[in-house]
């Protein structure tokens, strides 16, 4: 059995007022002219207009459901864009629909639905400021609307929307590429937004000597060749083992990620291993999640 539907439902300022000034018609009239007067008349006609207006208020309320929620994974620090679809299940149109969510006691992110026919699906974008990495659940969701009087403030409440993912800020800690390793002689420097995943990796036998890129040579002793040919056709490796020269497990999880963004801007190939997984470029929503979820249990 589907469970009732619960809207909830208080009067707004103008309702007070509008309730304010009856009581005091109410009031005037009685000292006038006793029960009877036409001024009490006046009020029962405010109070049934009250009423009706409460129960259209409800009633615009009623039938509206949050059927689906999407959240593409966001890094941290930005917003994750909630887009939420909002159905109406009755036979009725709703109008002035505002859905937001609530952070203790305030409500925020506001999108607005000026008006839904009735079967109608409409998708909201609802913004939700983020901070750190993880996989969060959505918090509470409220739809509601004053709407048709103004009198009454309706809202129904949706615990249960899905989850939403931030991944780590994409940050670098060194100017070596992964594979070359790091440069013990030199203190960590934190750099962001300035270098690029040059796409090199150790050199084997066999591997074309044309390919050899004899800068990294110069500046760190080891032979390198380049992993990707003009076309950047080559798989470029990225493991949890080539940030070990890293001890904090977020900032490891800083400089992947800004590797997978560096591949990503320059449309490289690559094979993100973390956590017993394999991602690549060709799903780089999987690759977000799985820097966001690293470490957590189930």
């Amino acid at each position: 059995m589907k469970p009732a539907e619960r809207i909830y439902i208080v009067p707004t300022w103008a309702g007070l007022i509008l309730a304010a000034v009856a009581f005091s018609i109410f009031v005037a009239g009685y000292f006038a002219d006793g029960f009877g007067s036409p001024a009490q008349g006046l009020v029962i006609a405010l109070v049934v207009a009250g009423i009706v207006a409460m129960i259209r208020t409800n009633e615009n309320l009623r039938g509206i459901e949050i059927t689906s929620c999407r959240c593409e994974p966001v890094e941290a620090g930005g917003d994750a864009v909630l887009e939420l679809g909002v159905t109406n299940t009755s036979n009725r149109g709703c109008l002035g629909l505002k859905v937001r969510f609530r952070d203790r006691w305030k409500l925020h992110g506001t999108g607005t639905i000026p008006s839904l026919h009735a079967g109608e699906t409409r998708t909201v974008e609802v913004r939700v400021p983020t901070s750190r990495r993880g996989g969060f659940p959505v918090p509470s969701i409220w739809v509601s609307s004053n709407l048709p009087a103004g009198v009454c403030f309706a809202w129904k409440i949706f615990p249960k929307c899905g989850k939403y993912h931030v991944y780590p800020l994409g940050r670098s800690w060194k100017q070596a590429p992964p594979g070359d390793g790091p440069d013990k002689e030199e203190g960590r420097e934190k750099r962001t937004g300035t270098e690029d995943v040059s796409g090199h990796r150790a050199y084997e036998p066999g591997d074309l000597l044309a390919r050899m890129d004899w800068k990294v040579f110069a500046r760190t002793g080891r032979l390198a060749v380049r992993s990707f040919d003009a076309h950047g056709a080559e798989q470029l490796l990225l493991r949890w083992e080539d940030t070990a020269f890293l001890q904090s497990e977020e900032d490891r999880l800083d400089q992947l990620s800004f590797w997978v963004t560096e591949c990503l801007r320059g449309r490289r190939p690559f094979e993100l291993r973390l956590g017993g997984g394999k991602f690549n470029e060709r799903n780089p929503a999987a690759c977000r999640v799985a820097l966001a979820t690293f470490g957590e249990t189930a």
